[in-house]
């Protein structure tokens, strides 16, 4: 995204995409302004500084916030009133675009849990439907308006004809009748096959044991928090964006509360409504007791007193019962239905993963090499801003669903016959092995009017099948192609060779710092030593060792390549 830019005091280069790691540096200064000064200085590719831009009229700074805003997609955001300074608005306009896009990173993952979630219920009701067919189905929904939730087992054996005059009262009057304290004891044990509830073995046996003995707060007390932990164990089993959904929780300091949705959702498939019955919050200094019903924060809190009822215990009892069929029947949906979403939040996982050890200045490109458009897009929204393609043709077919949601790299062997293609997608293109390759490249880009950013490959391990300039050409190289209007080397590039050890990746990258460190010391017109690309998957941590700002991950991020895709 470089552009050479027409001032009073003559022209300069800047590069308009402005990631977070350069936002993040820039907004550490508190005036507007500064902050604006700050953004160019950091995106000059000559060495331009406040003391230049002061000079600069204020006519031509705006000109270039409108193409920052338009390179950075925040042209919608950016009204500023003409005759009046333009900074302000710039930077309000640039934090409202970047909170949006955290916002959409949340609504996203929203998205697809619900979906997820929602289909393994849907399952299980239509299960539950087809079990208990028409009166019976009637006599489960009346039940569970009056507050009891029942399996389709207990339905049966509560033998109710019709939902009609049915209340809570001689509905607790039949289980009465119909469970003694063997049947309540043989349900509970009912429910270890299922993973949600086996790891609660011991305290669902104490609570029973508690149960037997009459001790009925207790009872209640051990069984309230099993009604949300079999939910919360059934989500992050079975739906792996629940990961994804935490990380976010905790960047985004909001309250989800996903087990009380899940609850509410469950519950209104039953009886209509999405209210849980003992699932009520309360204002402590105005809470009292009314009539022993069940109030689940205010026993957990301590302030409920006449909650030990064995009605009450018996409601609790029967709703894990009936969770214990709704989870337990998703078990039945094929797993390859999870595997996209398995996938997709391991590509988050990994993401943040790395993100989170790499220093602030090294900037990550995601070598998206064989990955499909969805998993380059799961990349973007974990926090990758660059993607990095070695092949046009797979990179035509990502571009149209991420499009401008991240930067784009070359990363391959250039040929001629590509470069028209390469000119219309990319950003950058890291691979630049000769001077005849740049300056086609050029004439290309001045057909089209932009100039390209580029990195110059080295050949550091001098191996004769590979591409890149050796490392005793490399300053003839610069200097040849620094004469050229319509590209601008912005670093340098190497691979190294390939080792089983990551350590012997380390005499490479050595010898590419030093040319890199000897080039940023010569000053070149229209050069700027400003990234040096190295290390991959298995070496980057040294190569960030010995200098390395930007790293190419690919495997550690997507996984083990599939030839076959």
């Amino acid at each position: 995204m470089l552009t050479i830019w027409k001032t009073n005091l003559g022209e300069f280069t800047v590069d308009l995409w402005i990631d977070s790691i350069t936002y993040k540096k820039a907004n550490e200064e508190k005036k507007s302004k500064s902050f604006f000064f700050q953004l160019i200085e950091i995106l000059s590719v000559e060495n331009t500084d406040t003391k230049f831009l002061e000079k600069v009229e204020e006519t031509c700074l705006r000109k270039m916030s409108f193409a920052f805003a338009r390179a950075n997609g925040f042209s919608e955001l950016y009204k500023p009133k003409d005759g009046k300074p333009f900074y302000n608005s710039f930077r309000n306009a640039i934090r409202i675009k970047r909170s949006k896009e955290v916002e959409k990173k949340w609504q996203d993952a929203v998205r697809k849990w619900k979906d997820g979630f929602m289909k393994d219920l849907s399952i299980a009701m239509r299960k539950y439907e087809g079990i208990l067919g028409g009166n019976a189905l009637q006599v489960a929904k009346k039940s569970a308006q009056l507050g009891w939730f029942f399996s389709p087992e207990v339905i049966f054996k509560l033998g109710f004809k019709s939902s009609k005059g049915m209340s809570s009262e001689n509905i607790f009057k039949k289980i009465s009748k119909a469970f003694n304290n063997t049947d309540i004891k043989k349900t509970s044990e009912g429910w270890l096959d299922s993973e949600c509830f086996y790891h609660r073995k011991k305290i669902i046996i104490s609570v029973i044991s508690a149960y037997l003995r009459g001790e009925l707060e207790l009872a209640i007390y051990g069984l309230i928090p099993q009604t949300e932990g079999v939910i919360w164990d059934f989500l992050v089993r079975v739906n792996p964006m629940e990961g994804e959904m935490e990380e976010l929780i905790k960047f985004q300091n909001k309250k989800f509360v996903t087990v009380e949705s899940v609850m509410r959702t469950i519950v209104n498939m039953v009886s209509g409504d999405d209210k849980i019955p003992f699932y009520k919050w309360v204002k402590f200094a105005e809470y009292e007791d009314d009539d022993r019903v069940l109030n689940r924060h205010a026993i957990e809190h301590g302030i409920s007193m006449n909650f030990g009822t064995e009605e009450n215990f018996l409601k609790l009892f029967f709703f894990l019962d009936f969770l214990h069929f709704m989870l337990s029947k998703t078990r039945s949906r094929p797993k390859e239905d999870f595997e996209e979403v398995r996938r997709m939040s391991s590509i988050t996982g990994n993401v943040k993963k790395i993100l989170e050890e790499l220093p602030e200045v090294v900037r990550l490109v995601a070598a998206a090499k064989t990955r499909t458009s969805e998993e380059v897009d799961e990349a973007i929204r974990a926090g990758v801003e660059i993607i990095g393609e070695n092949y046009v043709q797979e990179a035509e077919k990502a571009f149209p669903l991420v499009k401008e949601k991240a930067e784009w790299h070359f990363i391959g062997h250039l040929q001629k016959n590509k470069i028209n293609k390469v000119i219309r997608i990319f950003d950058m293109v890291e691979t630049i092995d000769s001077f005849e390759i740049a300056k086609e490249l050029d004439k290309r880009c001045e057909k089209i009017g932009r100039i390209m950013p580029i990195l110059i490959e080295i050949n550091s391990g001098k191996e004769p099948q590979k591409s890149g300039v050796m490392p005793e050409d490399v300053e003839k190289t610069v200097k040849e192609v620094s004469v050229l209007k319509n590209v601008r080397i912005l670093g340098l590039m190497t691979m190294g060779p390939r080792t089983g050890n990551p350590e012997g990746s380390r005499p490479y990258f050595k010898v590419t710092k030093k040319i890199f460190d000897d080039l940023k010391e010569m000053n070149l017109p229209n050069v700027k030593m400003r990234y040096l690309s190295m290390g991959m998957s298995n070496s980057y941590k040294i190569a960030i060792e010995e200098g390395s700002n930007m790293v190419r991950i690919g495997t550690k991020i997507f996984g083990a390549r599939d030839y076959q895709k």
